[in-house]
Protein backbone atom coordinates (compact mmCIF):
# COMPACT_ATOMS: atom_id res chain seq x y z
CA UNK A 1 0.00 0.00 0.00
CA UNK A 2 1.51 3.46 -1.15
CA UNK A 3 0.89 6.34 1.23
CA UNK A 4 2.43 9.78 1.33
CA UNK A 5 3.48 12.55 3.99
CA UNK A 6 3.28 16.12 3.20
CA UNK A 7 5.21 18.81 4.68
CA UNK A 8 3.84 22.59 4.60
CA UNK A 9 6.26 24.61 6.98
CA UNK A 10 6.88 28.20 7.89
CA UNK A 11 10.21 29.50 6.53
CA UNK A 12 13.41 28.63 8.97
CA UNK A 13 11.15 26.04 10.82
CA UNK A 14 13.57 23.32 10.41
CA UNK A 15 10.77 21.05 8.09
CA UNK A 16 12.75 20.34 5.36
CA UNK A 17 14.84 18.54 7.32
CA UNK A 18 11.82 17.04 9.51
CA UNK A 19 10.86 15.49 6.29
CA UNK A 20 14.14 14.12 5.24
CA UNK A 21 14.62 12.62 8.64
CA UNK A 22 11.05 11.01 8.69
CA UNK A 23 11.53 9.63 4.86
CA UNK A 24 15.12 8.64 5.99
CA UNK A 25 13.27 6.64 9.30
CA UNK A 26 10.04 4.92 6.97
CA UNK A 27 12.52 4.10 4.61
CA UNK A 28 10.63 5.75 1.84
CA UNK A 29 11.12 8.55 -1.05
CA UNK A 30 11.77 12.24 0.02
CA UNK A 31 10.79 14.76 -2.53
CA UNK A 32 11.67 19.04 -1.84
CA UNK A 33 14.10 20.35 -4.74
CA UNK A 34 14.15 16.78 -6.21
CA UNK A 35 10.97 16.85 -7.30
CA UNK A 36 12.03 19.46 -9.77
CA UNK A 37 14.21 17.21 -11.12
CA UNK A 38 11.56 14.91 -11.62
CA UNK A 39 9.30 18.02 -13.20
CA UNK A 40 12.29 18.34 -15.81
CA UNK A 41 12.57 14.65 -16.63
CA UNK A 42 8.68 14.23 -16.81
CA UNK A 43 7.49 17.63 -18.75
CA UNK A 44 10.42 18.21 -20.46
CA UNK A 45 11.28 21.68 -18.96
CA UNK A 46 14.74 22.72 -18.42
CA UNK A 47 16.00 22.66 -14.41
CA UNK A 48 16.66 26.03 -14.24
CA UNK A 49 13.52 27.47 -15.74
CA UNK A 50 11.63 25.29 -13.23
CA UNK A 51 13.67 26.70 -10.27
CA UNK A 52 12.57 30.46 -11.17
CA UNK A 53 9.24 29.99 -11.08
CA UNK A 54 8.99 27.64 -8.48
CA UNK A 55 6.03 28.28 -5.70
CA UNK A 56 5.57 31.37 -6.94
CA UNK A 57 2.39 33.26 -7.59
CA UNK A 58 1.77 35.19 -10.43
CA UNK A 59 0.91 38.60 -9.96
CA UNK A 60 -2.81 40.45 -10.71
CA UNK A 61 -2.29 41.65 -14.37
CA UNK A 62 -0.57 38.34 -15.40
CA UNK A 63 -3.71 36.15 -13.94
CA UNK A 64 -5.80 34.96 -16.83
CA UNK A 65 -7.07 31.45 -16.05
CA UNK A 66 -8.92 31.41 -12.06
CA UNK A 67 -7.66 29.66 -9.39
CA UNK A 68 -7.70 26.24 -11.34
CA UNK A 69 -4.72 25.14 -11.42
CA UNK A 70 -5.24 23.23 -14.47
CA UNK A 71 -5.95 26.29 -16.58
CA UNK A 72 -2.34 27.40 -17.55
CA UNK A 73 -1.05 30.53 -18.75
CA UNK A 74 1.81 31.79 -17.23
CA UNK A 75 5.48 30.31 -16.90
CA UNK A 76 5.05 30.01 -13.25
CA UNK A 77 1.14 28.07 -13.84
CA UNK A 78 2.95 25.88 -16.39
CA UNK A 79 5.75 24.76 -13.52
CA UNK A 80 2.95 24.39 -10.91
CA UNK A 81 0.52 22.74 -13.28
CA UNK A 82 3.66 20.43 -14.01
CA UNK A 83 4.37 20.00 -9.88
CA UNK A 84 0.87 19.12 -8.95
CA UNK A 85 0.60 16.26 -11.78
CA UNK A 86 3.56 14.96 -10.74
CA UNK A 87 2.51 15.11 -7.31
CA UNK A 88 -0.40 12.61 -8.05
CA UNK A 89 1.53 10.62 -10.23
CA UNK A 90 4.08 10.26 -7.22
CA UNK A 91 0.87 9.11 -5.15
CA UNK A 92 -0.11 6.31 -7.17
CA UNK A 93 3.50 4.90 -7.71
CA UNK A 94 5.05 5.07 -4.47
CA UNK A 95 5.12 5.81 -0.92
CA UNK A 96 7.29 8.89 -0.02
CA UNK A 97 6.94 12.68 1.85
CA UNK A 98 6.66 15.58 -0.55
CA UNK A 99 7.13 18.89 0.87
CA UNK A 100 4.97 22.07 0.12
CA UNK A 101 3.64 22.79 -3.11
CA UNK A 102 0.12 22.34 -2.65
CA UNK A 103 0.58 18.94 -1.73
CA UNK A 104 -1.92 18.35 0.46
CA UNK A 105 -4.79 20.22 -1.41
CA UNK A 106 -3.37 18.32 -4.47
CA UNK A 107 -3.67 14.40 -2.70
CA UNK A 108 -6.96 15.98 -0.79
CA UNK A 109 -8.92 12.96 -2.39
CA UNK A 110 -6.44 10.26 -1.65
CA UNK A 111 -6.73 8.21 1.03
CA UNK A 112 -3.41 7.11 2.03
CA UNK A 113 -2.49 10.73 3.42
CA UNK A 114 -1.10 12.15 6.29
CA UNK A 115 -0.59 15.97 6.40
CA UNK A 116 1.88 18.04 8.24
CA UNK A 117 2.41 21.67 9.13
CA UNK A 118 5.82 22.68 10.21
CA UNK A 119 6.29 25.75 12.58
CA UNK A 120 8.55 27.45 14.76
CA UNK A 121 8.93 29.88 17.57
CA UNK A 122 10.56 33.35 15.73
CA UNK A 123 13.22 33.65 17.72
CA UNK A 124 14.21 29.70 16.59
CA UNK A 125 13.47 30.62 12.93
CA UNK A 126 16.05 33.58 12.79
CA UNK A 127 18.93 31.64 13.91
CA UNK A 128 18.05 28.86 11.42
CA UNK A 129 17.57 31.14 8.55
CA UNK A 130 21.05 32.84 9.36
CA UNK A 131 22.94 29.71 10.58
CA UNK A 132 21.18 27.40 7.67
CA UNK A 133 20.87 29.65 4.97
CA UNK A 134 22.91 32.66 5.44
CA UNK A 135 20.58 35.11 6.04
CA UNK A 136 22.09 37.99 7.34
CA UNK A 137 21.28 39.06 11.17
CA UNK A 138 19.90 42.23 9.82
CA UNK A 139 17.57 41.02 7.52
CA UNK A 140 16.07 38.02 8.79
CA UNK A 141 12.56 39.35 10.37
CA UNK A 142 12.14 40.90 6.97
CA UNK A 143 12.86 37.64 4.84
CA UNK A 144 10.74 35.40 7.21
CA UNK A 145 7.71 37.99 6.47
CA UNK A 146 8.59 37.83 2.90
CA UNK A 147 9.61 33.94 2.79
CA UNK A 148 5.97 33.12 4.55
CA UNK A 149 3.99 35.65 2.55
CA UNK A 150 5.45 34.35 -0.54
CA UNK A 151 4.50 30.38 0.76
CA UNK A 152 0.84 31.97 2.02
CA UNK A 153 0.56 33.24 -1.40
CA UNK A 154 1.28 30.78 -3.63
CA UNK A 155 -1.21 28.05 -1.34
CA UNK A 156 -3.75 30.44 -0.54
CA UNK A 157 -4.28 31.25 -4.95
CA UNK A 158 -4.01 27.68 -6.17
CA UNK A 159 -5.83 25.99 -3.31
CA UNK A 160 -8.53 28.81 -2.73
CA UNK A 161 -7.32 27.91 1.51
CA UNK A 162 -5.69 29.46 4.27
CA UNK A 163 -1.75 28.54 4.66
CA UNK A 164 -0.67 27.23 7.63
CA UNK A 165 -4.74 27.01 9.08
CA UNK A 166 -5.01 24.01 11.36
CA UNK A 167 -7.93 22.63 9.58
CA UNK A 168 -6.22 21.95 6.45
CA UNK A 169 -3.88 19.59 8.05
CA UNK A 170 -3.89 15.85 10.16
CA UNK A 171 -1.39 17.07 12.32
CA UNK A 172 0.86 20.53 13.13
CA UNK A 173 4.42 20.77 15.45
CA UNK A 174 6.09 22.74 16.36
CA UNK A 175 10.22 22.33 16.01
CA UNK A 176 10.33 23.75 19.47
CA UNK A 177 10.49 20.36 20.48
CA UNK A 178 13.40 19.26 18.40
CA UNK A 179 13.49 18.71 15.01
CA UNK A 180 14.18 15.24 15.77
CA UNK A 181 11.37 15.28 18.06
CA UNK A 182 8.52 15.94 15.20
CA UNK A 183 10.41 13.65 12.82
CA UNK A 184 9.93 10.99 15.33
CA UNK A 185 6.16 11.82 16.10
CA UNK A 186 5.45 12.19 12.35
CA UNK A 187 6.77 8.67 11.27
CA UNK A 188 5.14 6.63 14.60
CA UNK A 189 1.68 8.48 13.19
CA UNK A 190 2.26 6.96 10.01
CA UNK A 191 3.13 3.79 10.79
CA UNK A 192 0.10 3.76 12.94
CA UNK A 193 -2.02 5.29 10.24
CA UNK A 194 -0.64 3.00 7.41
CA UNK A 195 0.24 -0.14 8.67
Amino acid sequence: MNYVITIGRQYGSGGRYVGKLVAEELGIKFYDNELLSKVAQDFGFCESFIKDNDEKRDGIFSYMGGADPFVVSTPSQSVANAQFRTIEKLANEESCVVVGRCSNYILRDHKNVLNVFISAPQELREKRAVKYYGVPQEKVKKVLRQMDKRRANYYNYYTEEEWGFSANYDLCLSTALSVEECARIIADCARHMFN
